[in-house]
């Protein structure tokens, strides 16, 4: 069924994007580079593929730019681990902490010093002095995207906890970087077309479609992906919201869900000017609200 749709709204944003019929006007709607820089093509064709689950997934060992739009926040060139994430790996003993989401988990415009894994790992220590915190974070994925992994991920490493972030504005795409993946290995021809217009069929659905569909979207997305492979049971599920518009969604389904508090101590520049990534500042407020919520429950924990 959730495959039907997705072909169902595939054909739909192609129509309307060849009855658009010009890249000007594409520009005007996405903004002058945006694709680029949010869906992850270019670069990432030659360095990505989707996994067996059907999910976008970095090639281990590979190099990314973690940029971000403003050149006052560059950003770093990343080599990969072996698992193809941004961060250390994490050791073998210890209780494990995961940390599933978008860009703002990966630490776009970021130092590697600087991400949300690197500024919670040494909090988490204070109490556990072998935990480890691992950064699985892929610009460009939904919330659907990062659960998929989150089961993957949860099976491998048996973390004591598993962090999944989540914005409306973003995370409730249907048509994510995975799918646009998907889209252009089977119609390499009509992507390159897109491309070339300066349209991108994952930031048309994100803008004009997704906002209108969710709650129903995500309690959809919940139900299939949380509770009924019964991903909660398996490790300690935190939702990390940045935002409260859906905190009461997740309390009606029985997951634990904290919200981003506003106003933050970091104003005006919790967020990189021109771009929308997290400064370092706000990051270190991100890490201090995870690590009082985590911290006490590691204490002389392991993996699950």
């Amino acid at each position: 069924m959730a495959r039907a749709r997705r072909s169902v709204l595939l054909r739909l944003l192609l129509l309307g994007t060849v009855l658009v019929g010009t890249g000007a006007l594409g520009l005007a709607l996405l903004g002058t580079g945006q694709a680029g820089a949010e869906a992850g093509i270019g670069v990432q064709r030659r360095t990505a593929y989707l996994s067996p689950s059907g999910v976008f997934r970095f090639r281990p060992k590979t190099t990314q730019r973690a940029a971000s739009r403003n050149p006052e926040w560059p950003g770093a060139w990343v080599v990969l681990n072996r698992w193809g994430f941004r961060g250390p790996e994490g050791g073998p003993g210890g209780p494990k902490v995961l940390l599933l989401g978008d860009s703002y988990v990966f630490g776009n415009g970021l130092k590697d010093a600087e991400t949300l894994d690197r500024r919670l790992e040494p909090l988490l220590r204070r109490r556990a002095p072998t935990a480890s915190v691992l950064n699985l974070g892929v610009p460009g994925y939904n919330l659907e995207s990062s659960l998929i992994l989150a089961r993957e991920m949860v099976d491998r490493h048996r973390p004591a906890a598993a962090v999944v972030t989540f914005l409306e504005e973003d995370d409730l795409a249907a048509f994510d970087i995975s799918a646009r993946l998907s889209f252009d290995l089977a119609h390499p021809r009509w992507s390159a077309l897109l491309e070339r217009a300066g349209l991108d069929p994952y930031l048309l659905e994100r803008r004009f479609l997704s906002r209108r569909l969710g709650r129903e979207r995500l309690e959809d997305v919940l139900r299939r992906r949380v509770l009924e492979p019964g991903l909660q049971r398996r490790t300690r599920l935190i939702f990390y919201l940045r935002g409260r518009k859906f905190l009461a969604v997740f309390s009606a389904l029985g997951l634990e869900a904290v919200a981003d508090s506003e106003p933050r101590p970091c104003e005006p520049l919790c967020f990189i000017p021109g771009d929308g990534h997290p400064t370092a500042e706000l990051v270190i407020l991100w890490a201090e609200k995870l690590a009082a919520l985590l911290g006490p429950g590691l204490s002389g924990s392991g993996p699950r």
